[in-house]
């Protein structure tokens, strides 16, 4: 629009011409000048600015709640046209439609009138916001209702919604919510989008919805069934239509069907009669064959057993307890005709007692058992009876005998009439004939003799020969050895004495009290103790061992001797002379051996070395110092025993000998024992 403005004072004439219209100044006191700058503003908003002439005070209205204006009132005289600008900023279209609205100017003139102009400001559409609120769900595979939020900056009007799947349905509710319906899911796993659109818009939202597929399961998962068959519930709980798989003959399952919910099945087991268990598995499924859940059945078959397929009994009045354990009815039965069973019969876990007939002969026997199930005779369960038969023996088959001869009885086992005889002179019995059990009573006469004899004794009766061997030691009396040597710090020695005459022993010898003896727990076996001697002197005592009983071989009379002997106290140097060199310094070690304590010392003389002794170690040493005398020099180390009885010594010297020029010596070790006074 084109507009010419002449301007003049206000109460001068006035024309206002534009392409569409002229007004005198009758018709206004105000006009907007540069109104096109309101219209087709930015979406992203922004400051505009408009102008206008007024001719009296003046006031703006109509500006929106999304602009905001730097002035609405403006002051003027009634005699003169004023130009003004105002400043308008308008905020971020954050919806989908332009927005418009008429800003209007209210001028009051001279004449008291008022006089409006106005003009219309617009603003560009935004940008379509549509999305949803609510995450992608995921819902169990029951048919169900959910609900769905979503958000819009357009009209809420516009927007709809749509599903890409028959088996989902989307509905538009209130308050920017949608309803969404998903039927009973008897298969797999599904998923579909539901999408959110505006109309008259290609932008759209959409959110995936997905179903997990159906569960079912089973309050248990097993249960146990006697093998005489029978009924049984099982409960479950399916989310989908159901039904029920089985391939087990023995085994029906009613209904086999159903609809999604609580619900349970009857299970009709036929009896098992055979000697093992079976198991069976119905399978429960959606009617789109997915698998839910299974369920076990476990029969027993028959069961049989006993605690033992054997037993050993006597020949008279003795049975055997056999303890049975069964599930069913079971019978018992025998083709010997000596045992017999009690009960015959019965059912379940029992104890039967098979009674066994006297056995009159010495001949064992046996006889078989059987116990079989009434339901099924095939099950069965064999037990020999092993009976003795009457005693046929002797309750000890050797006999030993001392030499001095003695009576020992024989207890004979036999069903009837017995005879028997010996096999050498010096063996006798009481009876060589008899019936039935019997005490035989057999004597040896003495054994003058050194060695041992053996004989026996023959019974015969009903069943072999049955022998009683016979052995009588011989008279013997020694020792293993005749003598020992111990040293002066004394010791034990263990001695063996073998005799069949009784031994008494003895200490013999002056002055033996050093020696004792002792008795072990053992037979004939003894321990001699020989006390520490403090003497150089050597000294020895007897052990004597005699027998004791009377009428015995004359070689054995006089009795045994062991001989003690126990050596004086040693002292021993391992070297007869310590060797040093002329410049002195330390000697090798001399070793001590000595029963007892001992003196080491040196000649109070000798100041040119120093003695070191370790009677730990029993050795010692010297230290010289250098020698400048020009000749060799010679001492003496003392070595004596301590605590002898009065009137005893023994000592010994090694030489200390340090030469007055360099030398090589050649030390020898141990050597036999050497006084070298």
């Amino acid at each position: 629009m084109a507009l010419s403005v002449a301007l003049s004072a206000c109460n001068d004439d006035l024309t206002v011409s534009g392409d569409d219209y002229i007004f005198s100044k009758e018709d206004v006191w105000t006009y907007w000048t540069n109104f096109n700058k309101l219209t087709d503003i930015s979406a992203q908003g922004e400051k505009v600015s408009a102008s206008f002439y007024h001719c009296g005070n003046t006031t703006l209205s109509g500006v929106p709640s999304w602009a905001t204006a730097s002035n609405t009132f403006f002051s003027s005289s009634n005699d003169i046209w004023n130009e003004q600008n105002v400043y308008i900023t308008v905020k971020p279209n954050l919806t989908p439609s332009q927005r418009i609205a008429v800003l209007l100017l209210m001028a009051k003139g001279s004449d008291g009138i008022v006089r409006k102009a106005q003009t219309e400001m617009s603003q560009n559409a935004g940008s379509l916001e549509l999305s949803f609120v609510s995450e992608a769900p995921a819902v169990s595979a029951a048919g169900q209702t959910i609900q769905l939020e979503y958000s819009t900056n357009g009209e809420d009007s516009k927007v709809y919604v749509e599903s890409e799947s028959t088996w989902l349905t989307a509905t538009k509710g209130n308050n920017s919510m949608i309803e969404v319906t998903v039927d009973t899911n008897n298969g797999l796993a599904r998923s579909a989008y539901v999408y959110l659109r505006y109309e008259g818009e290609s932008k759209y939202a959409r959110l995936l919805v997905s179903q997990a597929s159906p569960t079912g399961s089973f309050d248990e998962k097993t249960t146990n069934i006697g093998y005489e068959g029978g009924i049984k519930t099982a409960y479950f709980t399916a989310e989908s239509d159901w039904k029920i798989s089985n391939s087990n003959a023995w085994l029906s399952v009613t209904p086999v069907n159903g609809e999604a919910g609580a619900a349970s099945v009857r299970l009709s087991v036929a009896p098992n009669y055979e000697n093992t268990s079976r198991e069976g598995t119905i399978y429960l499924s959606s009617t789109a064959n997915q698998l839910l859940d299974s369920y076990k059945i476990c029969q027993e078959g028959l069961k049989l057993q006993v605690d033992a397929t054997k037993y050993d009994v006597d020949c008279a009045n003795d049975g055997a307890l056999v303890k049975i354990t069964s599930n069913a009815d079971w019978e018992v039965k025998t083709e010997a005709d000596w045992l017999t069973p009690d009960p015959k019969s019965g059912h379940g876990d029992a104890s039967i007692m098979i009674k066994a007939a006297d056995n009159p002969s010495i001949t064992p026997r046996k006889g078989k058992v059987t116990i079989s199930l009434t339901k099924n005779a095939a099950i069965e369960r064999n037990i020999v009876i092993n009976q003795a038969g009457v005693p046929y023996g002797v309750d000890k088959d050797k006999l030993s005998f001392p030499w001095v001869g003695q009576t020992q009885k024989v207890h004979l086992s036999t069903p009837s009439t017995w005879n028997c005889a010996v096999s050498e002179s010096w063996i006798s019995v009481d009876t060589d004939k008899g019936s039935g059990e019997y005490d035989l009573a057999v004597t040896c006469a003495p054994n003058n003799g050194a060695e041992e004899r053996s004989g026996y004794i023959m019974v015969k009766s009903e069943g072999e020969p049955l022998i009683i061997n016979i052995i009588q030691q011989g008279q013997y009396f020694y020792l293993d050895n005749t003598g020992s040597e111990l040293g002066a710090m004394g010791g034990q020695i263990e001695l063996t004495v073998h005799s069949s005459v009784g031994a008494q022993c003895a200490i013999e010898g002056a002055d033996s009290s050093w020696l004792t003896f002792e008795q072990t727990d053992a037979e004939g076996v003894y321990v001699l103790t020989a006390a520490y001697n403090n003497s150089i002197n050597g000294r020895k005592a007897a052990f004597v061992i005699m027998p004791t009983m009377d009428n015995i071989n004359q070689d054995y009379t006089t009795g045994v001797k062991y001989t003690v002997k126990q050596n004086g106290r040693r002292l021993i140097s391992s070297v007869p002379a310590l060797h040093l060199s002329r410049t002195g310094g330390q000697s090798t070690k001399c070793r001590i051996v000595a029963d007892g304590e001992i003196y080491v010392y040196k000649e109070p003389t000798d100041t040119w070395y120093i003695l070191e002794y370790d009677p730990k170690t029993l050795t010692f040493f010297v230290t010289a110092t250098e020698n400048k005398t020009g000749a060799e020099r010679k001492g003496r180390v003392h070595l004596e025993l301590k605590a002898l009885p009065d009137g005893q010594n023994k000592k010994v010297d090694v030489a200390v000998i340090q030469a007055n020029e360099a030398f090589d010596v050649d030390i020898n070790d141990f050597g036999d024992e050497v006084d070298w006074n």
